[in-house]
């Protein structure tokens, strides 16, 4: 079975080192953040279905997730 991606890229601030280590770790919050729940609940979602959710930064953009089903 041929895997599929998909990608979503964001205009915003890359993020820091630190937060890509901990960005779906639940309640992290980034020097901005609110809850630090989002990512934590799409992945976990996503995960349940047997895919995957990653997250790099993107040269001259912010964050890229990258969605593998």
């Amino acid at each position: 079975m041929d895997k599929k991606l998909i990608y979503i890229v964001d205009d915003g601030k890359s993020f820091s080192d630190k937060d890509l280590l901990n960005a779906f770790d639940r309640f992290y919050k980034g020097d901005k953040g609110d809850t630090g729940l989002v990512l934590t609940i799409t992945k976990t979602i996503i995960n349940k279905t047997g895919s995957t959710l990653s997250i790099r930064n993107r040269e001259g953009y912010g964050g890229e997730y990258t969605i593998k089903f």
